[in-house]
């Protein structure tokens, strides 16, 4: 407790978690490592670890963790933390779901979500699989392998599973604009524009949906709407279509 009287937090939380490795039920060791996570705006790391001190109860032979806070609320603590760009601490979590549930889909599909964000393919189709066949038919899930499909290069399985996912759900956002990518991918510039169209009415609006979108138009001979969406874009940010606006605009 010496660095907590001299108000070196940092060490101290370091000191603890040396403690909490050899015994990771050390409740006393948990509330004071609250403590110095509070001291320093570590809000949600304390809150963890009281949560997970309320977990432990002390028995004769010492004392033991009961999981009372699982799926669900894991679930929530790995999405918190992967709002708050902490990927590593998020996909724990996940990965602690699966461990304790592994027949549960969503955490696999959280924690692939999560790999993607990373650029992690490999991971992320792995997840997805295996999501997919605890939970089938889920278009989201279906939609996201697709994707990885797409970004393989194997279009026309990518397709194949993109089409899969818009006959579950003909309005999934997502699902439309992999489509739209992997059409204009296999030079199915008609079939590209009319499925990019689809995912921007059905709310996938980011700044390279509109982009790629005014990529299609101008692949269909169309450079008047193909400026149009290359402002849209360029508006939300999205710098590569400040470079197709002064290329190709007026």
């Amino acid at each position: 407790m010496i660095y907590y009287k001299w108000g070196q937090y940092k060490e101290e939380i370091s000191d603890f978690s040396v403690v909490l490795n050899e015994n990771s039920n050390d409740k006393d060791a948990l509330l004071m490592r609250a403590e110095c996570k509070d001291s320093i705006g570590d809000w949600l790391g304390a809150i963890e670890d009281r949560e997970i001190a309320e977990e432990i109860i002390e028995l004769h032979e010492g004392n033991v963790r009961i999981h009372s806070i699982i799926d669900e609320d894991y679930i929530e603590k790995g999405d918190q933390w992967i709002e708050q760009g902490n990927y590593e601490k998020g996909i724990d979590y996940y990965t602690k779901i699966i461990e304790l549930s592994p027949q549960k889909p969503t955490a696999y599909f959280k924690r692939a979500y999560a790999y993607l964000d990373l650029g992690d393919i490999e991971k992320a189709y792995l997840d997805l699989k295996v999501s997919d066949s605890l939970s089938p038919n889920n278009a989201s899930t279906i939609a996201e392998i697709a994707y990885c499909h797409y970004y393989r290069g194997e279009i026309d399985v990518g397709i194949k599973y993109a089409t899969r996912a818009i006959k579950l759900n003909e309005k999934h956002p997502e699902a439309n604009y992999y489509l739209g990518m992997l059409y204009l991918s296999d030079n199915q510039k008609a079939q590209g524009l009319k499925y990019l169209k689809k995912a921007i009415l059905f709310g996938y609006q980011s700044g390279r949906a509109y982009y790629n979108l005014g990529v299609a138009y101008q692949l269909n001979n169309d450079n008047e709407n193909a400026c149009i969406n290359w402002k849209i874009s360029s508006e939300k940010g999205f710098e590569q279509a400040d470079k197709a606006l002064k290329d190709n605009c007026k």
